[in-house]
């Protein structure tokens, strides 16, 4: 069931009743090859709404010894830690951080989150399993909240995002 509501200004909000019903869940894989040769990836989408999203991650710790590592095993993590940063224009930007080791996620920290409009509820930061961290966030606004997830596996060479509402 999708409620949307007109707010003073005039703009549209969107508030999900279900996830599973959620037209705004949007997934983005990234290589990590690619993000360890650029240091920083970023797609940008519009969602079904019209929101545009960009989701950047980048590696902090890029230095020779971890080319030096990759060159050894190409596709595996030594010791890195990646920033995952999901921006929706006219809502918020959120980020946090992952450590990885050999494809493993080995801690979660550093979270951020920036409201443009409405103020911040409930939020964590969770290593899910050596492979899923999880950014949950609540967005309270006048009529209503959005709940907020930004949910990262780490697997096969690729990083993978899943971004809902």
């Amino acid at each position: 069931m999708l409620i949307l509501i007109t707010l003073f200004l005039g703009k549209n909000v969107l508030i999900q009743a279900s996830e599973s019903q959620n037209p705004n869940k949007v997934e983005t894989t990234f290589s990590l090859e690619e993000i360890d040769q650029e240091g920083s990836v970023t797609e940008t989408f519009v969602d079904e709404n019209g929101n545009v999203n960009e989701v950047e991650v980048s590696v902090d710790n890029r230095t020779e010894d971890n080319q030096i590592s990759k060159a050894i095993h190409p596709l595996s993590l030594q010791n890195k830690t990646y920033t995952i940063k999901h921006t929706k224009t006219g809502s918020y930007t959120a980020s946090y951080k992952i450590n990885v080791y050999s494809e493993k996620i080995t801690s979660v920290h550093s979270k951020s989150i920036s409201l443009s409009m409405g103020s911040l509820g409930n939020n964590s930061l969770v290593k899910n399993s050596s492979t899923q961290a999880t950014l949950s966030f609540t967005q309270k606004l006048v009529l209503g909240s959005i709940n907020n997830r930004i949910v990262t596996t780490v697997g096969n060479g690729k990083l993978k995002t899943i971004v809902t509402p």
